[in-house]
């Protein structure tokens, strides 16, 4: 504890209320723990934020009770009170927004990557650990904007590619070139995906037989009218 001087442990903090709040907060911590302000001497608000604080810091409730000088009982109840103030309700708008924000991130994050790998003087590995990065991130950008529904997984190609337009079926040449374009998805699909893959697999076969059928047909057609074409020449 500290000694005689005790007109700022009983002095109250008045309210902070600056643009900065996380250094006002990291201030004030650093005062209780220095023992220039008693935690008995805060506003319930100011408690409040350094228990945000500290859960962000991941102080258990135990050792936030132990910082503030309080029990655990009323750190558990700023906790209740935090959670509420910070509910969330459900906004569908809110959903583009922030898959806006993730793609920004995700944006900055490779960026920054690709700097350090064209850095001069950076060393061979970690270049390629920096590359990893930036495609380890753009993959799990996808990954993630295909749960949220915002780009299809390889299954809904498929249906998308083989099953629209029931009423004019794909030529041959078509379904050839939609199997080029799908190929690629399936280097690497997850293993939700696995009986996709089989199906795109199947189709590859059945476009295959398809092909040897149609150029064993045009063969016969051929000889046929070279055959033709000899029996005329003769008479």
């Amino acid at each position: 504890m500290s000694s005689g001087n005790k007109g700022p442990e009983n002095s109250i903090v008045p309210e902070q209320k600056s643009d900065d709040a996380e250094a006002n907060t990291l201030s004030l911590l650093e005062k209780i723990q220095k023992r220039s302000i008693s935690p008995s001497a805060i506003s319930k608000e100011q408690r409040r934020q350094l228990v945000s604080y500290l859960m962000a810091d991941g102080y258990s409730t135990a050792e936030i009770a132990r910082v503030l000088e309080v029990a655990d009982r009323t750190i558990l109840r700023d906790k209740k009170i935090i959670s509420k103030a910070n509910a969330i309700e459900h906004n569908p708008k809110m959903v583009g927004e922030k898959v806006g924000q993730l793609e920004q991130t995700v944006a900055q994050v490779m960026q920054r990557l690709r700097r350090i790998a064209k850095a001069p003087g950076t060393p061979p590995a970690v270049r390629v650990e920096a590359e990893r990065g930036v495609w380890k991130t753009q993959r799990e950008l996808v990954e993630t904007l295909q749960k949220l529904g915002y780009l299809p997984t390889a299954a809904q190609r498929i249906e998308a590619d083989f099953m629209h337009r029931l009423e004019e079926p794909p030529t041959y040449e078509q379904m050839l070139v939609s199997v080029g374009h799908l190929e690629p998805l399936f280097l690497d699909v997850p293993e939700s995906d696995k009986g996709a893959a089989r199906e795109f697999e199947e189709v590859k076969d059945m476009l295959s037989r398809f092909s040897v059928s149609e150029k064993l047909s045009n063969i016969s057609e051929n000889i046929e009218k070279e055959f033709n074409n000899g029996v005329n020449n003769e008479e």
